[in-house]
């Protein structure tokens, strides 16, 4: 495995953590602040984890998968956001290509909207086996904004709604 591991990455233009094309990448214990793009981002990886890691401000994402994927966990990650509106946890990127998307994990995250703000778990992207379990959710909804998906479970979460929302 490559790891990527107690940095502190701050300021950036981009994403904090962008892995491109990789296999086997483990990403752990960082922290992440205030970039322009995304937080921990895979795109085109296999077998990659981010666990342990505190991931704050996103504008597209704290954390993200895009385009193709397979067997990617996001586990035990303490996100912070205090921008309404974003998507605190972001599947992009490949709308039309098909069900490549496959076997992602998001669990046991705490992810936390600071002050009266609404974040979400969503993504315009196709993808097949997609648990996501056991976080803790703070004005997050889970918000799916494409029909093309196989095999989603949503299990044992935890929601702590303190906005006045109108949908369910």
């Amino acid at each position: 495995a490559l790891p990527i591991s107690d940095n502190v990455c701050t300021g950036m233009a981009m994403a904090n953590i962008w892995g491109s094309m990789g296999i086997d990448i483990l990403v752990a214990n960082n922290d992440c602040d205030y970039s322009g793009d995304v937080g921990i981002d895979f795109e085109g990886c296999v077998d990659c984890v981010a666990t342990g890691n505190i991931v704050r401000n996103r504008t597209n994402g704290a954390l993200t998968i895009g385009f193709i994927n397979e067997n990617i966990k996001f586990t035990g990650n303490n996100v912070k956001c205090d921008t309404n509106g974003v998507y605190v946890v972001n599947i992009f990127g490949s709308t039309g290509a098909g069900y490549y998307n496959r076997d992602i994990t998001i669990s046991d995250n705490e992810i936390i909207m600071v002050g009266n703000v609404t974040g979400y778990v969503s993504g315009p992207a196709q993808f097949a086996n997609l648990i996501i379990s056991n976080n803790r959710f703070y004005d997050v909804s889970i918000d799916f904004n494409t029909t093309s998906f196989a095999n989603l479970t949503v299990q044992n979460n935890t929601f702590f709604l303190n906005w006045n929302h109108t949908a369910p």
